[in-house]
């Protein structure tokens, strides 16, 4: 094997390591599948892509993008969660935006309501401040 190819190996996989790593970090797990729902808000102080979403205290995802809606003013926040949960579609059903610290930093609690029937994936949750 020339020096050339030990090189080229040596950096394919060195970048690789790279890429995994830098989403390790970020808390993205590349290998599980999550679904996408959405919350509306009027302020997001202190949340940021990343921060946690749960329900009861149990961690069931994180908050995804997060984009300013053009006409409204609102804040559309993008919700990743576990694939396994299920939310209940009801008007006691919402996404809490709560303190996590005395800093000011946010996290998203998931209140469900009683349904049988459910969000589909890409839906809008109820929201409540």
């Amino acid at each position: 094997m020339t020096n050339q190819a030990k090189v080229g190996i040596f950096s394919t996989i060195s970048i690789i390591i790279f890429v995994f790593g830098f989403y390790f970090l970020k808390g993205t797990n590349l290998f599980v599948r999550k679904n996408v729902y959405y919350a509306v808000y009027n302020r997001v102080d202190g949340l940021y892509k990343s921060n946690e979403v749960d329900v009861s205290g149990f961690k069931i995802g994180r908050v995804g993008k997060m984009e300013r809606n053009p006409e409204t003013g609102e804040i559309v926040v993008e919700l990743d969660l576990d694939k396994d949960i299920q939310i209940p579609k009801t008007d006691s059903t919402y996404a809490s935006l709560i303190s996590t610290d005395f800093l000011g930093s946010k996290k998203i609690r998931l209140v469900f309501g009683n349904a049988k029937i459910y969000y589909k994936e890409g839906d809008t949750i109820n929201t409540s401040f």
